[in-house]
């Protein structure tokens, strides 16, 4: 019985461990697309302050063919910039749709490791005695709790960027809004503390 114990638990702690792969791929794909975004909106703050210092030059110009050079300048910077934030929006756009799709992978694996979950617990919880069940619990429900913070990242994110509501509760087929991965065997040893009490009160232990 130790022995299937310890396999489960292998078993586990490896899907754990690729939900939390899938996680760190996530984390780092969000940092380089924020990264990426904020150095285009730097390089339109720039030219958007050049327009304006070419505003103000053409206004004080005092030459017409000085005046003319500086018009056409501000036209050309125009086209620019509204070809730079043409351009931002659409690797924006890009960037939700592989964003959409890196999140995804963390929601998948985050439901096989659910699954996996529910079933070590299951043979945990019925393989329970006195002398482990609370062991048990502190370590399933520490294992739980990483696998929900694979989803409740990758929850946060998707709504941060807009590609989920709020209050949506499913995305690519997983629900979102979850009780969690909690132990049973709370369950289990709470009934067990109730029948050891009658024990005591009769004598028996």
């Amino acid at each position: 019985m130790e022995n299937k114990r310890q396999e489960m638990m292998k078993m586990l702690k490896g899907k754990i461990e690729e939900l939390n792969t899938a996680k760190g791929k996530l984390f780092m794909f969000v940092e380089k697309m924020e990264t990426e975004q904020e150095n285009d909106k730097v390089a339109i703050s720039v030219l958007e302050a050049e327009l304006i210092s070419l505003k103000e030059a053409q206004a004080m110009a005092v030459d017409v063919s000085e005046a003319k050079l500086l018009k056409n300048q501000i036209t050309e910077l125009v086209e620019d910039l509204e070809l730079h934030k043409t351009v931002l929006t659409a690797k924006e756009n890009k960037a939700k749709q592989e964003l959409a799709e890196v999140a995804t992978d963390v929601l998948k694996t985050y439901n096989q490791t659910k699954f996996v979950y529910s079933t070590v617990d299951a043979h945990f919880t019925v393989t329970a005695s006195m002398l482990s069940i609370d062991e048990d619990i502190k370590t399933m429900n520490a294992l739980g709790h990483q696998v929900d913070m694979g989803v409740s990242y990758a929850k946060t994110v998707l709504i941060k960027y807009g590609i989920i509501s709020q209050g949506e509760g499913s995305f690519s087929g997983v629900h979102l809004n979850h009780a969690g991965c909690h132990t049973k065997a709370t369950q289990v040893k709470v009934k067990l503390s109730v029948l050891m009490s009658d024990f005591r009160v009769q004598g028996l232990i």
